[in-house]
Parts: C-alpha cells; structure tokens; sequence
C-alpha cells in the first residue's frame, strides 16, 4: 500500500508540472498582449523640442564713431508661429570683408566664430518698446587696417540655451577710422534761439595715404536734439554687456537720433526750440572721405548738453499810448481814455495800466486782471488834477515788459460841472 501511493504520488507530480508551465506561459502571453495594447498610439508620436524664435529679418548697421549700432525688432512668435513671452537672449557674429568681395552668407560669418553674446538679463538696457539698439565696438588698429572696407553681421535670438532662431539676414556697412568727438559742446539761450557752440575738429593725423586723394575732404557738422527724458539722461548708467574673449567691447549708450541740421562751422542756431521744454544736445563731427554719403563717417557722440530754456525775457515796451478826457454820459461817468498800440510779441498775454499822480514817483496799478485789448478808462479821476499814466505787455511765462512813454492827463473842475 505504501508503494502504491508512492506511485500514485509520483503520477501525480509530473501532471502538476506540466500544469504549472501553461500558466505561466498564458500570463506571459497575456502580459504581452496587455502591454502592446496600452502602449499603443491612435496616431503617429510628436518629436518633442524646445522652441526657438522666429528668425530677425530686418537686421541693419550704421557706424557712429569706432561703434557700429545693430538695429532690429525682436521677434514676437516661435518659428511655429506661436506666441510667447520669454525674455531672449541674443548672439551677434560678424566679420570683416575684403574690399571688392562679396559679401559672404551667414553660414560663412558664423565660422568665422567672432561673437558677442549678451544674456537675457541684459537685453533691456538694449530694447525700447521691443526694438534692439545695440552697439559693438570696433578696435582703431581694425579700422585703420580695414579704411574704407566692410563689417558683415548677423543676429540669433534664444528663448532657452537649447536652441537658437534661425540666422537673421546679413547686414553690411562700410567702416572708416572716425573723427575725433567734441568735448565742449556749450549753449547760450536768446529769446529767439538756443545757439551752440564747439571748438573745431580736423581728421586725425596719418589719413592721407589710406585715403589717397579724397583724403583731405572737409569736416563738417551735424547737430542732434532729444526730448530729455529718463532713457537718454540714463543711458550711460547702462551696464556693459559680457563678450567672448576675443570680441570688441560693447557700449550700450544708445546716440540721439533726431537730426536737427548741419553746419559747415563749428555753431548752430535752434530756432525750433520752446521755452518750457527740456532738451538734450550732441554734436558729432563728419568726416567725408568721398563724393557719396557712403564714404563719411560720424565721430561719437560729443558731451551730451542738457537743457531747459526758461523765458526769461519780457516782451518790448508798447509804443503810442494816448490818454484822452472823456465827458459822461448818462451811462458812464467822466474819465480818461487810452488807447495804444497792439505789441507785437508772439507770446502776449495782455496788459497792465499804471497811474501816478502827476508830481509823484509812486505808481498804482489799475486793473486787477491782465488787460486782454490795448485799451482802459479810468473812471477814479478826481476833478482838478492831472495824471501820469505807462501801459507794460506781459508774456505767457509772466515777463512784465519795461513800461511805456508816459502821458499826462487829468479832468478840470469846469469839465467835471459841464459833465453834470
């Protein structure tokens, strides 16, 4: 019986093995099939990537002194046209062209691996109202080496470090060694003008051979204004950005930008200006190394004067007064008349009537508000003297003019009783 059920056993274990490996064999088939399905997309899988900004497309440059300023607006979209509202960060690559080449593609300046990176911390101090002023300084020996030649450049913006905008398009200027800046510009303010003064400018020493018979071509001057505001009284407080090692200072002093005129000799009458404005004033020197406007070059900014002309000056005296005895009439007293003439100040605000008796320097003034027409009766004479009258205009700023001529006139005893 013992051996029996060994046997039994025995029969019996071999059938519970093969059991066991089916089952496992089915949870694996249905463990696979399970994590097929649930894996499964109902469409084709996204690659997934940071963004980058849509690329600059009107990037151009204009040297001012040893700088050359880098204009564009910031994009607004992704390349996907999305918006966003990230803070960008910005990548300048530039290079020198060879006189009479063509200018290279923007794959070609970005080997040339000469670049400014300025992080998004900075961008501020470069942007107005989303528009990118920014200037990159140009070594002298760089410019005397490269007279007359080119600076190619090209702009990326980032939103992150991962990647960058496509290269914006290729901007070119022409670069010459500049003149020297002004460093006295001064101002006297007149009644009719804002008239400034500098010391004159000559080309630097050492010019003529590179520039070979052009080379002696005139100094002349242009002449900007600004409304003086917080961003151009601050601009020099402005933090310079950081560079690659190799890469020319950066400046972020943004120029003035109204062209007020020229002048061939170092001064310049603003008639244009207002009293009660504020204004900031530079003056760069321009060198013309030829006939075109593309072979001069403009000196740095002179020192920034800023000024806020105050109407100090009173209008001229009135000419004409004429003081005239009226009788009564059976709606107005007796008095005395005057008249003069209209002034001619373009700021007028009125006029005022002063009285004396006629053996007193004393003066009163007759009217309380100022007169708006050049005329007044005095109806407060007293019968048996005389006065002395003087009319003055006042401006709009409150400028009293010097009084007028003075006219004698008074109301006798006999005119007073035919008046009654």
């Amino acid at each position: 019986m013992k051996t029996k059920r060994a046997e039994t056993s025995s029969r019996a274990l071999p059938g519970r093995a093969r059991s066991g490996v089916s089952s496992f064999q089915l949870f694996i088939a249905v463990f696979c099939v399970s994590f097929a399905t649930g894996c499964a997309a109902p469409s084709e899988p996204t690659t997934r990537h940071a963004p980058a900004p849509a690329a600059v497309t009107g990037l151009s440059a204009r040297q001012l002194g040893s700088r050359v300023y880098l204009s564009f607006a910031l994009p607004t979209k992704t390349e996907d046209h999305k918006a966003f509202s990230a803070t960008l960060s910005l990548d300048i690559h530039w290079e020198f062209v060879a006189p009479g080449a063509t200018p290279p593609d923007a794959a070609a300046i970005e080997k040339q691996n000469v670049l400014v990176r300025v992080p998004s911390a900075l961008m501020s101090q470069y942007t107005n109202e989303g528009h990118v002023l920014f200037p990159v300084e140009l070594k002298p020996e760089d410019l005397k080496s490269h007279f007359g030649g080119r600076a190619a450049f090209v702009v990326r913006t980032r939103i992150s470090a991962r990647r960058a905008s496509e290269p914006s398009n290729v901007a070119v200027v022409r670069v010459y060694p500049p003149p020297p800046p002004i460093a006295d510009l001064a101002a006297t303010v007149t009644q009719e003008a804002v008239e400034l003064k500098w010391s004159a400018v000559t080309p630097q020493a050492g010019l003529s051979d590179l520039a070979g018979a052009n080379a002696t071509a005139a100094v002349s001057y242009r002449v900007y204004r600004a409304e003086k505001t917080g961003a151009t009284t601050g601009a020099a407080n402005a933090t310079n950005a950081k560079n690659s090692a190799n890469t020319p200072t950066v400046s972020p002093a943004a120029p003035l930008s109204e062209l007020l005129g020229e002048a061939p000799t170092p001064s310049f009458r603003d008639t244009t200006f207002q009293f009660g404005h504020a204004y900031v004033y530079s003056v760069r020197s321009v060198v013309r190394y030829g006939a075109t406007p593309n072979e001069s070059v403009e000196s740095d900014e002179s020192n920034l004067l800023a000024l806020a002309p105050k109407d100090i000056f009173p209008p001229a005296a009135p000419q004409g007064l004429v003081a005239v005895p009226v009788p009564a009439t059976s709606n107005t007293p007796v008095g005395i008349e005057l008249s003069w003439a209209i002034s001619a100040e373009s700021d007028l605000a009125g006029y005022n009537i002063y009285r004396s008796d006629h053996d007193s320097k004393s003066r009163q003034r007759l009217n309380q508000s100022t007169l708006l027409t050049p005329a007044y009766r005095d109806i407060t004479v007293l019968p048996g003297r005389f006065y002395s009258y003087t009319v003055t205009a006042v401006d709009r700023a409150g400028n009293e003019s010097p009084a007028s001529e003075p006219v004698t006139a008074g109301i006798s005893p006999a005119e007073k009783e035919s008046s009654q």
